[in-house]
């Protein structure tokens, strides 16, 4: 099965994400996603930071995983080499929630699949939703997409099988 083939690639160690990020910041375009931990409180924290930089990659068999829970300044770094950088095209599907964790008003160059869908009339693209998961699966032919991990606890580590297929 396609989802027990996939290999993670999870990056959690300071040295591991600051490598990671100088590989990103050599792209043109990076597919992006975010796990937030205590999304309902006050205080939400950013968990993960998921990083696809293959055009060709149609499976997700190449997305990184960056955990940075309690770490700002790496979350610090990557805002600043690559969420603010004009020539890297950032792709998130709902970017308007993302970007609230990771730069704010001071990201440039974004391209939001979310309001692209938005603009392209039922009869073109008939599609029942415009959820990432519609698009992918009814799209890219992708498999059906487990989502009951979307509202886990992100904020506990370790991280569980399911946590970690999801997000990748």
């Amino acid at each position: 099965e396609y989802r027990r083939q996939r290999q993670m690639c999870i990056r959690d160690s300071l040295n591991e994400i600051r490598e990671a990020i100088a590989r990103y910041r050599q792209g043109k375009t990076l597919w992006l996603d975010t796990e937030v931990a205590d999304y309902q409180t006050p205080k939400p924290r950013l968990s993960l930071i998921q990083v696809l930089d293959s055009s060709t990659d149609l499976t997700g068999e190449q997305v990184t995983i960056l955990d940075v829970l309690d770490k700002p300044d790496l979350v610090k770094e990557f805002i600043d080499q690559i969420m603010v950088n004009p020539a890297i095209e950032k792709v998130f599907h709902n970017a308007k929630f993302d970007i609230t964790f990771l730069g704010k008003r001071q990201v440039k160059n974004i391209t939001c699949t979310l309001e692209l869908v938005r603009k392209i009339p039922y009869y073109i693209v008939p599609i029942p939703n415009q959820k990432l998961k519609t698009l992918a699966q009814v799209l890219c032919h992708f498999p059906t997409i487990d989502k009951s991990e979307q509202g886990g606890d992100w904020g506990r580590r370790p991280l569980t099988d399911k946590q970690l297929e999801y997000a990748g």
